[in-house]
């Protein structure tokens, strides 16, 4: 006989109760299929973890979804559903079931209730761990953290849930489930068919960057941001923003229960980018370490003693501060993102066109910047986040096969490298001095300049923005970013979810730190 099929149920016990669905799905995958139907109370003993078992259920081949409105309201469900949705292959290896009729997906007005409710949790959650006097803030912090992630990753789970094609319970009941059952098969490799598919296949490659990972330290490189902060904060001229950054840091480390550290260099850059990725939304290392350390060295009616001191080193401050900015954002940029960008200054620019899975300018920034070892050069124009090496074009690539529209995106590109107002018609004289100037740019190390392209562009249902972009590099030989896409199949931006707070944290810094420069 063939080994059976391992299935795990995901399931609200409050509904449970009162419909059995999980006790009549097991008793027919014993009895009539060869499926082991796996649940938390045939696996689970006493003393065990609820959360592994959660995280062993999340990686299952195949795993039936049993919804209801208990289940989009309970926090260990909605666990276990962005789990699945992480590991990917969220639409093969999950067979939905809705059995409450109040559960209604499909309506806009149950929907943003749903929204709600966690965006609620959420702010509760914030709430109590804001106070100082609260207990158990690791907890709170854990809580906080997974009310975040729900409430960020809701609105995809909620439209994929929408729109799956299901069948009434009482139809289901009657055939025994086979409408569910029948389509339970092993897979090839595995749960390994989604998460380690084969790179070789340039298809199954492509897919694989739909399944992002959460930010993690990458090793190697993090440490390299670690020595550019802690080089920037040496030298007698930062002794006294050394001493204020590392008092308004311990609060930070605190407030997230980490241990208080000792005023040096090293301890200072190692923490700041610890203290960074563990802050969440708030960013409290940019709303509160940096944006405090500048108001107390640069303002006089704030700083007190500590701007007095400060005076004979106030430019020095304002240029150290920024670069430690610069260096200290590109700890949150993920490693596979990262690769999306990879190689793409080479000595054959034609027809190089890649994407990132960003929403935001400043997040494109901080990709390239990471891409090129460099620190990011974030300013900020009117509200938005944007880097200062980059040409953003606000228009849709679809159009770029009229000429009109192409002679005018080169002349955008004109005008900002040139410095140089152009009305007319670039010639093919114009061009080469044009791209004689990017490369220029490009390769002076401490100058870089403006040396790429970024378009806003979220339509991927036609393919043939692509070959227009292809024949636009080979005109100008300039890198070219698309950002912006809406991929329904991650389940949060290339920051951890943090996207849009980080660049508004950056935005309130640069706010104050402008004043002062």
């Amino acid at each position: 006989m063939t080994k059976p099929v391992n299935v795990f149920v995901s399931y609200s016990w409050a509904h449970e109760k009162h419909t059995r669905v999980v006790d009549e799905l097991e008793g027919l995958c014993h009895q009539r299929r060869n499926i082991n139907l796996i649940r938390d109370k045939n696996e689970m003993q006493h003393g065990d973890l609820i959360r592994d078992f959660m995280d062993r259920l999340s990686g299952g081949e195949h795993i039936i979804t049993i919804f209801s409105d208990d289940y989009f309201r309970s926090t260990w469900c909605m666990y276990e559903l962005l789990a699945i949705w992480r590991k990917g292959g969220f639409n093969e290896r999950t067979h939905a079931l809705f059995i409450d009729v109040n559960c209604k997906l499909g309506d806009d007005k149950y929907h943003d209730d749903i929204i709600s409710y966690w965006e609620a949790k959420e702010k509760e959650a914030d709430g109590i761990l804001s106070d100082k006097n609260s207990k158990n803030r690791r907890k709170l912090i854990d809580k906080s953290v997974l009310y975040r992630d729900i409430s960020q990753a809701l609105d995809e789970l909620l439209d994929f849930a929408a729109n799956r094609l299901t069948t009434p319970l009482d139809q289901l009941k009657a055939q025994h489930y086979s409408q569910i059952l029948n389509k339970i098969s092993p897979l090839k490799n595995g749960i390994r068919d989604f998460i380690e598919p084969d790179e070789s296949n340039p298809l199954v490659r492509d897919e694989k960057k739909t399944a992002r990972p959460t930010p993690k330290f990458q090793d190697k490189y993090i440490q390299v941001i670690q020595k550019h902060i802690a080089e920037t904060l040496s030298g007698d001229a930062m002794a006294v923003c050394k001493q204020v950054l590392y008092g308004e840091l311990n609060k930070v480390l605190v407030m997230l229960e980490r241990d208080q550290i000792e005023c040096n260099a090293k301890d200072i850059a190692e923490n700041l980018i610890t203290a960074l990725q563990l802050g969440g939304k708030k960013c409290p290392v940019i709303n509160k370490v940096l944006t405090n350390t500048v108001v107390m060295c640069l303002d006089k009616e704030k700083g007190g003693q500590i701007f007095e001191k400060a005076i004979p080193y106030q430019k020095n401050i304002i240029e150290k501060i920024e670069q430690i900015l610069g260096y200290l954002v590109l700890s949150l940029v993920v490693e596979d993102d990262a690769r999306d960008v990879s190689d793409w200054l080479n000595d054959d620019l034609h027809g190089f066109y890649f994407e990132l899975r960003v929403r935001t300018l400043g997040g494109v920034e901080l990709f390239i910047a990471r891409q090129q070892e460099r620190k990011a050069t974030v300013t900020i124009d009117g509200h938005e986040i944007t880097g200062k090496h980059l040409i953003f074009i606000d228009t849709n690539p679809l159009t770029w096969h009229e000429q009109v529209r192409l002679d005018e995106v080169k002349r955008i590109i004109w005008n900002i490298i040139m410095d140089d107002e152009r009305e007319q018609l670039l010639d093919e004289d114009d061009l080469e001095r044009l791209k004689a100037k990017i490369n220029t740019l490009r390769e002076i190390e401490h100058d870089p300049k403006k040396y790429c392209v970024a378009i806003k562009f979220e339509d991927g249902g036609d393919d043939s923005y692509r070959k227009i972009c292809e024949n636009f590099l080979m005109q100008l030989e300039i890198p070219l970013v698309r950002f912006g896409i809406k991929d329904k199949n991650m389940t949060q931006s290339s920051f951890g979810g943090i996207e849009f707070d980080l660049m508004s944290a950056i935005e309130e810094f640069l706010k104050t730190f402008n004043k002062y420069t």
